[in-house]
């Protein structure tokens, strides 16, 4: 993958006589995600499906900060001013200081969302082939950052669909049971209680606009009110959090309040519904958490470590459905079979002629189907060979009496094109895909 050292700037012209530091700005990779598809055999497995956007308060806290982002078509980048290392450690350091426990460091982190570009994606990327942006995304986080040379963000070895979250909007309505929830929270990825919602509100006060709080107060000031109007949809408000992943919570009432229920959602507002959303931590939030941070040691001797992650997609493997056409249709296909080049041993996928089909647009069709599932690749490194025998059905005279070559190559699957539908009957995988492949000889 691409070295970091690429991505460091200069501005301004640098003066070695002054000690080795330049006169002007420095800046330095912080962090670097870096997007990796084994579909694209081609490219080194570099994927430049996405644009990379940091959300509105990530842009904001960059610029105080003196940070620079950069696109670099295959991921993004954060970089740093050297210059400026000391106020960005001593910033840190306050955010931890009042928002975290003592011993730990801050919860301070850069957003980012990645806007799918390929309309095919979905189809050659092994995740849920439902998977649809405007309603889902994943979410991926240094907190689970892993592995070394290249340092993973993705759980696991690859993107899966276990890290796929609803995406919400600014506003949005969770049902309650009024008889089994008593109050509706919702939680950051610190943990902190961020909206707080009663379920059960005193008449007094207006049950669309209030909080857990607010209801509190009341009561103080009215120690002996019973009278409660009680809500069976709450309407949650995140537009004064940042956009982010979080945890809605619904609790039972009394001392011993239980959970009924939650769910975790993903806060976005950036336009061209995002595939995935990235959060990138400055440091490590918790005395014993895991992850893989830029700045370490905050609480003792701090010192900053260029860090560049991985997220790896992989390639989809289908059925591929081979269907030979005949043209003209009169034409009689014998002795027909697929016989693979490429790969050898094994590897090598067989097909099964499954006889003849029609297919939509009337046309008749010697179908053969896959033995197993085969990768799609940018491209295909399979070899197949179509052979035969042909004769004309009228009059009946033996064309190519022996078995040849027909087609010297098969076309491979396109990423274009999927069948949701098994073939008529199933392979050993049965939840497989189909690729539909038209050969016409």
């Amino acid at each position: 993958m691409t070295s970091t050292r690429a991505f460091e700037h200069h501005v301004g012209r640098s003066d070695p006589s002054r000690l080795g530091e330049p006169r002007g700005d420095y800046y330095a990779p912080l962090m670097q995600v870096l997007l990796a598809h084994n579909y694209y055999n081609l490219s080194q497995d570099h994927c430049p499906d996405f644009i990379a956007v940091p959300t509105t308060a990530s842009a904001v806290l960059m610029k105080s900060l003196g940070l620079l982002f950069k696109d670099e078509g295959i991921g993004f980048s954060v970089l740093y001013n050297v210059k400026r290392k000391d106020d960005l450690i001593r910033y840190l350091k306050r955010q931890a200081d009042r928002f975290s426990p003592a011993g730990s460091g801050p919860w301070t982190r850069l957003s980012f969302v990645l806007l799918l570009q390929n309309p095919y994606f979905v189809n050659f990327t092994n995740i849920p082939i439902t998977t649809d942006p405007a309603v889902e995304s994943f979410y991926f986080s240094n907190q689970q950052a892993h592995g070394v040379d290249p340092i993973l963000l993705n759980p696991g070895t690859k993107v899966a669909g276990g890290q796929l979250y609803p995406t919400i909007g600014t506003q949005y309505s969770v049902a309650v049971n009024p008889r089994e929830t008593s109050v509706v929270k919702v939680r950051d990825i610190s943990g902190e209680v961020v909206i707080c919602q009663p379920v059960h509100v005193p008449v007094g006060i207006n049950p669309q606009r209030t909080s857990c709080a607010d209801v509190a107060q009341y009561m103080e000031k009215h120690p002996g009110s019973q009278a409660t109007f009680s809500r069976e949809t709450i309407y949650l408000d995140f537009a004064g959090l940042p956009e982010g992943k979080y945890l809605i919570q619904q609790y039972s009432a009394g001392s011993r309040a239980s959970l009924v229920s939650e769910i975790t959602v993903l806060f976005t507002v950036s336009s061209g519904a995002p595939l995935c959303f990235v959060d990138l931590l400055f440091a490590n939030p918790e005395s014993t958490g895991s992850g893989i941070y830029p700045v370490q040691n905050l609480n003792s001797a701090p010192v900053i470590v260029s860090t560049s992650y991985e997220l790896r997609f992989d390639r989809r493997s289908t059925v591929w459905s081979y269907f030979v056409v005949p043209m003209p249709q009169d034409k009689i296909l014998d002795n027909l079979r697929i016989h693979t080049v490429w790969p050898s041993g094994p590897e090598a996928p067989s097909f099964e002629l499954r006889g003849r089909k029609q297919l939509p647009n009337g046309q008749w069709a010697e179908e053969f189907v896959s033995d197993r599932n085969i990768p799609l690749q940018e491209q295909s490194e399979y070899d197949f060979q179509l052979l035969g025998s042909l004769q004309s059905e009228s009059p009946p005279i033996v064309v190519q009496p022996i078995v040849v070559p027909l087609v010297d190559r098969l076309p491979v699957a396109s990423n274009q094109q999927l069948n949701l539908q098994e073939p008529d009957t199933s392979p050993p995988d049965q939840g497989a895909i189909c690729s539909p492949i038209y050969v016409y000889v």
